[in-house]
């Protein structure tokens, strides 16, 4: 199952797929497969805190590899994820382009929400 590279589809191959992906890949996790509702961030829908709450991420204060990114772009509610790769990168999908590990910039920094980690790993 390849991580870098997929097209992105809403609901297929998109920023949640991708880091439920990743976690069973490299991490042998195994996160729900959810139906996400078009425009959730702008009906005031949080599916990522919920989510992460209740397989056994924690919020913490600095990232390091493995750690879930929470992001909201643009945007009042986390609307997008990733997973820290080290080395101030990181693994994401964002709409319209291909899955791909690039740097952790200021730019994504500032849309950062929060980092969670996964207690079971």
């Amino acid at each position: 199952n390849k991580l870098l590279g997929r097209d992105y589809e809403f609901g297929q191959s998109d920023c949640y797929s991708l880091v439920r992906d990743y976690y069973k890949q490299e991490l042998d996790l195994t996160l729900p497969t959810i139906l996400f509702e078009d425009d959730w961030w702008d009906k005031g829908l949080n599916y990522f805190d919920d989510l992460f709450q209740n397989f056994g991420f924690v919020e913490v204060e600095k990232p390091q590899k493995h750690d879930g990114v929470i992001f909201s772009v643009f945007c009042n509610v986390p609307n997008h994820c990733g997973v820290y790769m080290g080395n101030d990168t990181f693994l994401h999908h964002y709409i319209g382009r291909t899955s791909c590990i690039e740097p952790y910039s200021p730019r994504w920094k500032q849309w950062t929400v929060n980092y969670v980690r996964n207690l079971n790993v």
